[in-house]
């Protein structure tokens, strides 16, 4: 059986979060040039959410705004792993970082900028292609 889905938190700077059995930890580390742009992050911390439906991003790189669920149908992120991906959001719930997967254009941090980036540790497979050749135990 799948463990639930973890409830949503605040994590800083510096910061590191259990998500739960099987389904590694996040953190937020500084950088320069890289991340989201770290004046977006708020005294008490950026939001880690899960998907609720309805989210929209235009990942780095990507001419367009899609729904996140087209995101990750797109990169075969495999279905039962959707729920569990850890989505660091701004204080209106908008997505700024998606799982492991990409981050969101408009918020990146330019070069030379102060920036956060977020960083699952012991990701649980979520990419389809992953499955076929990662078959080694935890």
């Amino acid at each position: 059986p799948m463990p639930p889905v973890p409830e949503p938190f605040r994590i800083r700077p510096g910061e590191s979060h259990e998500l739960g059995p099987g389904l590694g930890r996040v953190k937020l580390t500084e950088s320069t040039g890289a991340g989201v742009r770290s004046g977006l992050c708020p005294e008490q911390g950026l939001s880690v959410v899960f998907r609720a439906g309805g989210e929209r991003c235009k990942p780095v790189g990507r001419a367009h705004s899609r729904p996140l669920k087209k995101w990750l149908q797109e990169l075969h992120v495999v279905p039962w792993m959707r729920a569990y991906l850890p989505i660091l959001a701004d204080a209106e719930g908008q997505p700024l970082a998606v799982g492991g997967l990409f981050e969101c254009a408009t918020q990146r941090a330019a070069p030379g900028e102060a920036g956060l980036q977020r960083v699952w540790d012991d990701a649980p497979a979520i990419l389809a292609e992953q499955e076929q050749i990662s078959c080694k135990s935890s």
